[in-house]
């Protein structure tokens, strides 16, 4: 089997230190992988800051979804469900923080309203004092901006695999990433923490792209499991 190594350039890590105290910043930044002509594997290896860090009060399981609580949250309504159509696509989710079986579950966010966030899926093996943060999904455009990515347009493409099994190819025109084959927009497809997928080069030279930067640019601590 064939490794990849990812040369990782961690950037803008701050230590404040005075005589009585020290602070730190997160750990952000990006790093550059060299793609060669033909088809590479890529794993991103940040995901997006915690919009949102705290206990929950309770949780009550159902089908397809379930809620998680936080008793005086005070969230907007849907301030964690931007997406047009959250019944196809999540917009956030939800991680858990606390140590133990669970630790590192995620969860796509359908909704939300003041104290409630609306997960889809089963939350049975919670206890419903779990720590969790909430974090904007990593997607295809937001990981490779179109209109910066160093991916050629037309001939370099990205290909997302589901659970399921299921490939996407995602070629760019500038603007925003199309489906290939229903040329549906590809920018809001989700790239989950530790999801692989392929790149394929169509030039015949390699090309060093830009994995990470701007608001994909935090580095994600502890496990990471995601319900199938």
């Amino acid at each position: 089997m064939k490794r990849y190594t990812l040369p990782l350039i961690l950037a803008s890590t701050l230590l404040v230190q005075s005589v009585s105290a020290q602070s730190s910043t997160p750990v952000i930044g990006y790093y550059k992988q060299t793609l060669q002509p033909g088809n590479t594997p890529v794993v991103c290896g940040f995901t997006t800051k915690k919009d949102f860090q705290g206990a929950m009060t309770s949780r009550v399981t159902g089908t397809p979804n379930s809620d998680i609580n936080k008793t005086g949250a005070a969230w907007g309504n849907n301030q964690f469900q931007t997406s047009a159509n959250p019944a196809t696509q999540s917009s956030h989710f939800l991680e858990i923080l606390s140590l133990g079986v669970n630790e590192g579950m995620i969860f796509d966010i359908f909704s939300n309203d003041s104290d409630t966030i609306t997960v889809v899926g089963s939350t049975a093996g919670l206890a419903g004092t779990e720590t969790f943060c909430v974090r904007k999904h990593v997607t295809l455009g937001t990981l490779f901006p179109p209109a910066t990515t160093e991916l050629l347009q037309g001939s370099d493409t990205v290909t997302v695999i589901d659970s399921d099994g299921n490939a996407a190819e995602y070629s760019h025109n500038g603007g925003n990433w199309e489906d290939v084959g229903s040329l549906e927009d590809g920018n809001p497809r989700v790239i989950y923490p530790g999801q692989g997928f392929i790149v394929h080069r169509g030039g015949a030279t390699p090309v060093s792209v830009t994995v990470g930067g701007n608001e994909v640019s935090y580095v994600k601590s502890g496990k990471t499991m995601v319900p199938l």
